[in-house]
């Protein structure tokens, strides 16, 4: 039954005690999920906000704003129409903010602990996200006990804004679940459903990590023939149409035809497919025009980075260039490729024959003691034998690493 808002909303210090990684908030539903009758937009033909669907000769995915458990089954169902080949499909949940979901009855509705500027737990590490959820939502399990009132906004017909709350009964201890145990859950004959968190803070440029992540994924785990990219955040506009932007540049570069269109052909494209216009254009909140510029620039740095990656012949590898490009300013593909070539003049077969043991080789001087972003020379190679022994040394600054060709 749905009301005014006539009473607290439940915070998140009510249920657990805050510390430095951690700003207050309150547990909200979705605003796209409720109006003036209750749930909406449930059923058969039910389907997540702003889904779409992408689906041509080069490239296959979707992507949403968040969803009930029945709105996801839905979407799955009609992915599964469009594609029938589909063996696989990855959800990739973009969404830092806490959040799951709530036993509805039969249905799940999904729930999230928002603070101003969604930044309940934004110094919270990327990789502790699950760990730090998992604990919250143990914790809103053992506190909550009785019914819970989410906070919902929507707009009237008349154009007003209403702020309401949703009453939800809470019959037993366990009413609270994270995403990743609601999408084991959904279950189907041919399709194995998979969960992946990349987490994202609302109105802010997708990460480094976040991208490298999915750039691996991408090309060491997806398989384009059988598998099927799912991607959501909460509302989704920015961050989901980011992410897709990027699986966009990657599976044209994959299939090597991102030269043939321009960045802002690729933003076209996606606002085109039913995305968010990520553009800097028309942002009147200044703190927002800072953060939607510099998310612009990140995304046009990834597709020059791509393009010259493909120049320079790193295509078989570039997952691990990037990621070097990326956390190591002085690092370009060009000065890549000169340090590779260094050490082989047959630069293809170390691609195509070692590939693995050349990845290994860059992340561990990614990963050396002496910082590539602080050096200030070159990489060279020195010759152990001058005949024509198989073995060299790529040396850089004190840091020395063998290649066992």
């Amino acid at each position: 039954m749905f009301k005014k808002l006539i009473a607290k909303p439940i915070k998140l210090s009510e249920v657990m005690e805050l510390d430095d990684m951690h700003n207050d908030g309150v547990i909200c539903s979705s605003n796209h999920l409720w109006d003036e009758k209750g749930l909406k937009a449930e059923g058969e033909s039910g389907l997540p906000v702003k889904f779409r669907i992408i689906n041509n000769d080069a490239l296959s995915f979707s992507a949403s704003g968040t969803f009930t458990k029945q709105q996801c089954h839905n979407a799955f169902y009609k992915i599964k129409s469009v594609n029938p080949q589909v063996k696989q499909i990855y959800v990739i949940d973009l969404i830092k903010e806490t959040h799951g979901f709530i036993k509805y009855g039969e249905n799940a509705v999904p729930f999230t602990i928002r603070s101003p500027s969604n930044k309940v737990n934004y110094k919270i590490p990327d990789h502790l996200v699950e760990d730090d959820e998992r604990r919250i939502i143990s914790k809103l399990n053992v506190k909550l006990t009785q019914d819970v009132k989410l906070i919902s906004r929507f707009s009237t017909k008349e154009g007003n804004i209403d702020e309401i709350y949703q009453t939800i009964q809470i019959r037993n201890g366990n009413s609270f679940k994270s995403e990743k145990e609601i999408i084991k859950t959904i279950t189907s004959e041919d399709v194995i459903f998979k969960y992946i968190r990349l987490p994202s803070i609302d109105h802010q440029p997708i990460s480094s990590h976040t991208i490298i992540d999915l750039v691996y994924f991408v090309q060491n785990q997806f398989n384009p023939e059988t598998d099927w990219l799912h991607i959501h955040c909460h509302g989704g506009k920015g961050r989901s149409t980011s992410i897709s932007l990027i699986f966009d540049m990657l599976q044209r570069f994959e299939n090597s035809t991102l030269n043939k269109i321009s960045f802002e052909g690729l933003i076209k494209f996606q606002k085109d497919s039913g995305g968010k216009n990520l553009t800097p254009k028309d942002i009147i909140s200044a703190w927002k025009k800072d953060n939607v510029e510099m998310r612009y620039n990140s995304l046009e740095n990834v597709y020059s980075l791509l393009k010259k990656i493909e120049e320079y012949g790193l295509k078989p590898i570039y997952s691990v260039a990037l990621e070097l490009c990326f956390f190591h300013g002085k690092l370009t593909p060009e000065k890549i490729y000169k340090a590779v070539q260094k050490c082989n003049t047959n630069v293809s077969m170390i691609f195509h024959s070692n590939k693995d043991f050349f990845a290994a080789k860059l992340i561990a001087l990614h990963n050396a003691q002496h910082s590539l972003c602080e050096a200030n020379c070159d990489w060279h190679t020195e010759d152990e034998d001058e005949d024509d022994s198989e073995e060299s040394t790529l040396v850089y600054n004190d840091a020395l690493f063998i290649d066992e060709m």
